[in-house]
């Protein structure tokens, strides 16, 4: 059968443009790599686990996930560039406790907006501090610390990887349950406070679980107390600090999010395969080994977590009345 031009074009002006012209929403997704934002410096905790995060879905994404450190204030810095980068789902980033509720008592103004400047899309660990100390401090438990903090009130330093982070609000909350003073010295991040800890710049350190465990089982490091409310399997030995002081507890958890925005589809798929990884037994090996355990959860029920914590905290927090320098 012949078709001569004259019908073939009317043929065609007969179907719908979308149907036949190229559409950006018919191309697979993700087609280039994915940037995973972690706000605080390589070679601490949450660099740690980030990467082993970015390793798996990487597998799950058909494409490669890379993490990119970006520090400061708190995590604040690294979350400003995920709330302001594009809405394509290219970018997304680790949010903590820290950077969504902690900063919200610390900082004179955020630099973003926590409930309309994010797409979440799902969980990501939780993660327990552990006070570590430099072997030079003559305390062996946390009565003896407590003892010798009394007696010389802001002698002893405490580091943290950034204000508002949960490694400088745990301490916070330790000075106060336990009636006791300590200066506190910031960084950009776990790695550079544990350098200072180890070469006895400062004294403790209530660091993510992941970040000391090694230097720990070296002997390093003196740990005294996990924040949580039990005892972590990581370090077993180690009694949780709310064996001495009753109902202390403060955790790090974290999740994954990206800019407001992200379509619907792209969001969905990010947090599928999310929660394919953390259902993923190797990984939840990898992040015990480190102290961490996966954070299964839905974006809206990451959201809602930080909301109802928000409520609860945040006025603890201010009675503190503690303040970014």
């Amino acid at each position: 059968m012949t078709i001569n031009r004259r019908s073939l074009l009317q043929a065609m002006s007969t179907i719908p443009a979308a149907a036949w012209l190229p559409s950006a929403h018919a191309d697979k997704w993700p087609v280039r790599p994915v940037k995973f934002v972690c706000p605080f410096a390589a070679g601490g905790a949450t660099d740690m686990l980030s990467r082993i995060y970015a390793e798996h879905m990487s597998r799950a994404l058909g494409s490669q996930m890379i993490v990119d450190n970006r520090t400061g204030a708190g995590g604040t810095v690294g979350l400003s560039a995920v709330e302001r980068s594009s809405s394509d789902g290219y970018t997304v980033g680790m949010m903590t406790n820290g950077t969504h509720i902690f900063s919200k008592a610390l900082l004179p103004q955020m630099p973003y907006d926590t409930d309309k400047g994010f797409t979440y899309i799902a969980g990501l660990w939780d993660l327990p501090n552990v006070l570590v100390m430099h072997p030079s401090v003559p305390a062996q438990s946390v009565p003896e610390l407590i003892q010798l903090l009394k007696a010389n009130p802001d002698k002893y330093s405490f580091a943290s990887a950034g204000v508002g982070t949960s490694t400088h609000i745990a301490a916070e909350l330790f000075c106060q349950a336990a009636g006791v003073k300590m200066t506190h010295v910031p960084y950009r991040g776990g790695a550079p406070a544990n350098l200072d800890l180890l070469s006895g710049v400062v004294h403790l350190y209530f660091d993510n679980i992941t970040g000391s465990v090694e230097n720990i089982k070296a002997g390093k490091v003196r740990a005294l107390g996990v924040t949580s409310l039990q005892r972590n399997p990581a370090l077993p030995d180690v009694p949780a600090v709310a064996e001495y002081l009753p109902g202390f507890e403060c955790t790090s958890w974290t999740g994954v999010a990206g800019p407001a925005g992200v379509p619907r589809a792209i969001a969905e798929t990010l947090e599928a395969a999310t929660l394919k990884v953390l259902a993923d037994k190797e990984l939840a090996q990898k992040f015990a080994r480190l102290g961490a355990t996966p954070y299964v959860a839905k974006g809206a029920d990451v959201k809602k977590r930080m909301q109802a914590e928000e409520k609860t905290l945040l006025p603890k927090l201010h009675q503190m009345n503690l303040q970014a320098k």
